[in-house]
């Protein structure tokens, strides 16, 4: 007999969040306030820093002033918005549950989706430094963050496909980043190109999060449409950002209809598509493993 640990949404009666479930909320907030006061004020300085051809890769034409390009830019949004939704939803979720011994991290713990909330805020982030300043160190910048948030769904699938606990997550996950980190900070170049490299992580944390789902199916439940629709998602994005390069079908420099501000809004479902996927996870006990 198999018996459904089954997690519930809080209900209309659960409206209190406790001072720990808060910090779901809080700490993704407090990152989007620090980096978007940061940004602005290095618009206002004029964005220091060497600056690139982004027309060249982007398509959209750079223009005068803080913002050079705006479509680019603006549609960053997306991935703040779907930050801090995570971050609010998991502070409700968090308040409502207590952690078991087989649990879904995403609703009984803090950290697990506030570091998901912050990374999507820093891909945001990352990308509305390269495309308002088209500075090198923007460029840079949103690598780091996008990869980041791929470290980060490998480290979380890697744990989940072989069971393992919060230290090994975390170490994982540090490691990814420090690698990334150092890369950029002695500048060496990308074996292959920035983009495909995040397109090849991503599907790599699906393969390892494929695998874990099957090592686990009499364990755990989950709403694989979830998964699969931010995979569907995903590719239509990679599409847009295919067609949209500067040689591509898609580009018209002086639109305002931007194939890359597609890849970001779509880029900002798939995400959101993801969270639902992982935080759908309900624990299966049988009588045989329990």
């Amino acid at each position: 007999m198999v018996r459904l640990d089954a997690y519930e949404p809080p209900t209309a009666n659960s409206d209190a969040v406790t001072p720990n479930a808060r910090y779901c909320f809080l700490i993704p907030l407090a990152a989007a306030v620090i980096c978007v006061a940061t940004l602005m004020a290095l618009g206002a300085a004029g964005w220091p820093g060497e600056t690139q051809d982004s027309t060249d890769r982007f398509c959209e034409a750079t223009h005068p002033g803080p913002i050079a390009q705006p479509a680019n830019t603006w549609s960053n949004v997306g991935f703040l918005l779907v930050g801090l939704g995570v971050g609010w939803q998991a502070s409700r979720d968090v308040a409502a549950r207590k952690a078991t011994t087989w649990s879904n991290k995403l609703v009984t713990t803090v950290a697990y989706p506030a570091t998901m909330a912050v990374c999507s805020i820093l891909i945001g982030i990352g990308s509305t430094a390269l495309h308002a300043s088209t500075t090198n160190w923007g460029a840079e910048l949103d690598l780091f963050s996008m990869h980041l948030w791929g470290a980060w769904m490998i480290a979380f699938a890697t744990v989940r496909l072989l069971r393992l606990g919060d230290r090994e997550f975390f170490s994982l996950w540090g490691t990814q980043a420090l690698a990334i980190g150092t890369r950029l900070a002695f500048g060496e170049p990308y074996l292959i190109q920035g983009s495909t490299l995040f397109g090849a992580i991503v599907a790599a944390a699906v393969v390892i999060e494929v695998a874990g789902r099957w090592r686990n199916r009499y364990r755990q439940q989950l709403d694989t449409r979830y998964l699969v629709w931010a995979v569907v998602v995903f590719l239509a994005a990679y599409a847009c950002f295919l067609t949209s390069t500067s040689k591509g079908p898609w580009c018209d420099p002086d639109s305002i209809w931007q194939g890359h501000a597609v890849w970001h809004l779509l880029c900002a479902g798939s995400t959101a598509f993801t969270y639902l996927y992982v935080r759908s996870e309900r624990r299966l006990v049988s009588d045989a493993i329990a």
